[in-house]
């Protein structure tokens, strides 16, 4: 929001901190990550306030992961977002992704999504991927994601991607 000011960092301390075992402090949550995902594609956001909200999803991802990388899904399913939004978040879940790699093997092992999500995550984006100009910035994003994906679920990852290939190549090929 233009004009609040310093805000960010409150709620990336507080939102850092929260306990997710709770029902009432899971829903509390969700609504902080969905809060920070809309305030990405703000018009007054600048780089700090930018950066403050990827530090706070981050953090927040490491409590619970399943849920910041299914809100970022939702958000980049619903396509109520700018391009450049869209292109922010795709760049933000990769980072999300990335969380489970740089924290260590004990971190990995808690922060992977089930098959179901990882399957609605690849289908949406090799659709996405397929219908965008080549000069997009939103392909690297995408394929940044795919490749974040793939040692959690190589099979499901990998299979989106043929599939989608062989929907390119048939097309081209007339049929």
């Amino acid at each position: 929001r233009p004009g609040v000011g310093g805000g960010e960092a409150v709620v990336e301390t507080e939102a850092a901190g929260v306990d997710v075992g709770d029902d009432d402090e899971g829903g509390c949550v969700q609504e902080i990550v969905d809060c920070l995902l809309d305030a990405k594609g703000g018009a007054g956001s600048t780089l700090s306030v930018q950066v403050a909200i990827n530090s706070s999803v981050i953090q927040l991802a490491k409590a619970d992961f399943p849920l910041v990388v299914t809100s970022l899904f939702s958000f980049l399913e619903r396509r109520k977002c700018s391009d450049v939004h869209q292109l922010w978040l795709l760049r933000l879940l990769c980072q999300v992704l990335e969380t489970r790699r740089s924290d260590g093997d004990a971190q990995a092992s808690v922060c992977t999504v089930n098959s179901a999500m990882a399957q609605s995550l690849t289908q949406h984006l090799v659709r996405e991927v397929a219908a965008l100009a080549q000069d997009d910035q939103r392909q690297q994003a995408i394929t940044d994601v795919l490749v974040e994906l793939v040692p959690m679920h190589p099979d499901v990852v990998l299979s989106g991607v043929l599939n989608m290939l062989d929907s390119c190549g048939g097309a081209s090929n007339g049929g």
